[in-house]
């Protein structure tokens, strides 16, 4: 028997097959529920649950982690304790305050498999007590450690373009320049031997991460509603202070720097993991693909999601911002010319895209006669 704990508190009790979670015995704090199972506590959705939990198949490099240490196990998770809230699965005596990742070191193997399996002897058992093992994403990535034990994630580029490290610090220095909206702040980081983007978690020991799929899927759509409004109902009726506002600068963010891939899956809301209420809006994090290219830059391209809604907010928001100054700052310049993950060409390209972009910007034009 195991058994789901939030913190120091059983939620549910749980029958194992092998060793594994297998299904739901009892509901024993139903108000404490990752919010995925609030509606609809089965055993087939917590699965899902806990299988979202876990290294995708589809980990760049996890194929050649797999080939060089022999065996597919050690993606095998015990607890399941993620850095981004405070869920875990107990199976004997454990307690929360020696599993927990926010005030107890963690073991490496697992990030230096990807990042320097030259640092990792070959073996028959690893060290995986680790969050990595419950972190999702098709990008290489690892949590690393401060003194103080707060953790900051480090996160690849793509084998095909590896310009997501470049893009994430660009549109970090946008939007603290921009100034509306709260924005993770991305460094470079060199991991081993990769280029990589590095930013701190801005999720607490008494906070917790909801990615908006959850809140999203939990009401059903109106018939002829926008996911837009959906959203912004939503999160009215979860009362999220501040949520229409920071997606309408999301979107505004998104549309100015050429990022067409936010989804409801890098959107995030934060919830007190004590009192279950939400606080507000994550700073917005995972804009991997701004900037992505010349041609995404210069030609409009409208978001997956929130087409519709571009030019509207555009042309209502635009009015308060600073775009001359943006237009002035050299940081955009600088970083490009001074990241090596892309060709030279590339990067002439990329700064004439730039400067171009953001001297449109300056202009009162709308999204559509501006170009993306």
């Amino acid at each position: 028997m195991s058994e789901l704990w939030l913190k120091d508190t059983k939620v549910l009790t749980l029958k194992d097959l092998e060793g594994v979670p297998s299904e739901i015995s009892k509901v024993d704090a139903p108000e404490l529920l990752p919010l995925s199972l609030k509606d609809d506590c089965t055993t087939e959705n917590f699965k899902k649950w806990l299988d979202a939990r876990s290294v995708p198949e589809k980990r760049e490099g996890r194929a050649e982690v797999i080939k060089e240490f022999g065996t597919e196990s050690i993606f095998k998770n015990k607890n399941y304790a993620s850095l981004t809230d405070q869920y875990w699965i107990k199976w004997r005596s454990e307690t929360w305050k020696k599993v927990n990742f926010f005030t107890n070191f963690y073991d490496k193997d697992i990030g230096n498999m990807f990042f320097m399996p030259w640092n990792v002897a070959v073996q028959k058992t690893y060290k995986t007590n680790t969050p990595d093992l419950t972190t999702g994403g098709v990008l290489r990535k690892r949590w690393l450690q401060n003194q103080d034990k707060s953790s900051y994630l480090i996160k690849a580029g793509s084998k095909d373009t590896h310009q997501e490290p470049l893009s994430e610090v660009l549109v970090s220095v946008f939007a603290e320049q921009l100034g509306k909206i709260p924005c993770v702040k991305y460094d470079m980081w060199v991991e081993g031997v990769t280029i990589c983007s590095k930013c701190d978690n801005f999720i607490t020991i008494d906070t917790e991460l909801v990615p908006a799929y959850m809140i999203y899927n939990r009401i059903p759509k109106e018939e002829n509603e926008s996911v837009y409004d959906h959203l912004i109902r939503v999160c009215d009726i979860h009362e999220i202070p501040g949520a229409k506002e920071f997606i309408d600068w999301m979107i505004f963010i998104d549309s100015a720097t050429g990022n067409e891939d936010r989804n409801l899956g890098n959107i995030g809301f934060i919830r007190d993991s004590n009192t279950m209420k939400f606080i507000g809006p994550a700073p917005l994090y995972d804009s991997g693909n701004a900037y992505w290219s010349t041609t995404k830059i210069n030609e409009h391209v409208k978001s997956k999601m929130f087409g519709d809604m571009e030019n509207k907010l555009f042309k209502s928001l635009k009015k308060d911002c600073d775009f001359e100054a943006i237009a002035k700052n050299g940081m955009f310049q600088k970083l490009v010319e001074n990241y090596p993950g892309i060709t030279d060409e590339k990067k002439n390209n990329l700064i004439s895209a730039i400067k171009e972009r953001n001297h449109r910007l300056t202009k009162d034009l709308s999204i559509d006669s501006m170009g993306r």
